[in-house]
């Protein structure tokens, strides 16, 4: 890439360096309401980078440059189970996280075929990929982001699916802010069990569930370590008690909450 450009970019990487910077400020404010967080990555020049995603009830566009100008451009659906990916260095990365509900617009399909997937861009939209990535091909950083948005608001305007059902949203404000059943909040919102279970799969790209079990395990991992006691914050977080919250965390974080605090490089991606 020509012109690494923003002011924020380190230059003085150590080979085993990997830095994360938030540029969310750099989001156009048209596209605030669909788009979470932006993030650049910089590594330094070791052999490989490891990147670790925490499950996520959304989905996120990433673009890598390594060793040649032209980047490597990618979607990862959302995530069930926390994922570590190695990529191979020198990279510079662009991740541009959805809000969840809104990345089925952008990507033209249901969220469920990209679930716990890295899709290459060219397999979802075709010859419009290959041509965003020849605009994302030599030139600077500012101007990729700027050609990243511009991209993700002309296919928001020709998107044939509404962002973010309304039923969506208040299926995903009630089961993820509270212990009511999933059958009760489809009850309350007058849909059966296997309409809310659609639209979740096709939306968020899991179902209902699994996304409270995600939602749950997310409040614990925004908790400032050490605050309160294990089973505090299990109850806090929605949990039965402190085993429920130990077996979530194992089977989604393949890990203990004990282990997973105890390392300093927990996650470089938004929990949300």
């Amino acid at each position: 890439m020509r012109g690494r450009d923003l002011a924020a970019l380190d230059s003085s990487l150590t080979p085993s360096s990997l830095v994360v910077l938030d540029k969310s400020d750099t989001v156009r404010n048209d596209m605030r309401h669909f788009v979470d967080r932006v993030h650049i990555v910089q590594s330094g020049l070791a052999h490989h980078s490891d990147m670790r995603y925490a499950p996520r009830a959304a989905a996120s566009l990433l673009v890598r440059w390594g060793g040649t100008e032209t980047p490597v451009v990618s979607v990862i659906g959302p995530l069930t189970r926390a994922r570590n990916k190695t990529f191979s260095t020198p990279r510079l990365m662009i991740q541009i996280f959805l809000r969840a509900g809104h990345a089925r617009s952008f990507l033209g399909v249901p969220l469920h075929e990209t679930a716990d997937r890295i899709v290459a861009i060219d397999a979802l939209w075709g010859a419009a990929g290959e041509r965003l990535r020849d605009r994302l091909t030599s030139c600077s950083l500012e101007s990729a982001l700027s050609t990243l948005y511009l991209e993700l608001q002309d296919r928001l305007d020709c998107s044939a699916s509404p962002s973010y059902p309304p039923l969506i949203s208040l299926a995903m404000d009630r089961l993820g802010a509270t212990s009511s059943s999933v059958e009760k909040v489809a009850a309350a919102l007058g849909v059966g069990d296997r309409r809310l279970r659609r639209l979740f799969n096709d939306e968020l790209g899991m179902t209902p569930k699994h996304f409270v079990r995600i939602s749950r395990l997310q409040r614990v991992l925004m908790t400032e370590h050490g605050s309160r006691s294990w089973a505090e914050r299990a109850i806090d977080a929605g949990y039965y008690d402190q085993a429920h919250m130990i077996g979530d965390f194992r089977d989604l974080m393949n890990t203990t909450p004990a282990a997973f605090w105890a390392r300093s490089d927990r996650l470089v991606t938004p929990f949300p």
